[in-house]
């Protein structure tokens, strides 16, 4: 098989996937049985997954082929900008920098400094308190200079990339 071929097998399986998912109504694909919903979710996650890393692999090869950042081709106007990118390290890394920063502001503020001692109590409900709102705080990865304040290095957490951002639009757009 010729590269042209696969690249047509590759544009008909994604054109396919596309109109596959589109047509499905809401109302049908939420009616059925725990068990039903269980493993349609469980195969939208899947897609989901497959789609991301697809996704990646076109960003990374189109960045790398455009000999310009900013390019008009197949219809589209497409815009290549630099980006750093930083990924959590492991699946524990969030939750462990959330705890390192409850710890570490929660021991600060307790200080008593004219003692020099850390008051428990304080402690515990400045904790208690920090730990309630993360519920509607941001993720650690937008308090990264909060953490640095507190002497946490991001690294630790999350591992950072050098990248590229693409932007897609109609041709016939003007630019954004």
């Amino acid at each position: 098989m010729t590269d042209d071929q696969l690249s047509d097998i590759v544009d008909a399986y994604l054109s396919e996937a596309f109109t596959a998912l589109d047509i499905i109504e809401l109302d049908h694909a939420t009616e059925g049985t725990v068990g039903e919903y269980a493993q349609r979710l469980d195969l939208c996650l899947r897609i989901i997954r497959a789609a991301t890393e697809l996704r990646n692999a076109l960003e990374l090869a189109l960045a790398e082929a455009m000999p310009e950042s900013r390019m008009i081709e197949g219809g589209l106007r497409i815009t290549r900008e630099r980006a750093a990118r930083s990924y959590w390290k492991d699946p524990d890394s969030s939750e462990r920098m959330r705890a390192a920063i409850e710890a570490s502001v929660s021991q600060r503020l307790a200080l008593d400094v004219g003692t020099g001692e850390v008051d428990p109590v304080r402690r515990n409900l400045i904790s208690y308190a920090i730990h309630e709102l993360w519920e509607v705080l941001p993720a650690p990865s937008a308090l990264k200079a909060g953490a640095k304040k507190y002497g946490l290095r991001i690294s630790d957490y999350r591992e950072f990339q050098d990248g590229f951002t693409i932007r897609l639009s109609p041709a016939e757009e003007p630019d954004a």
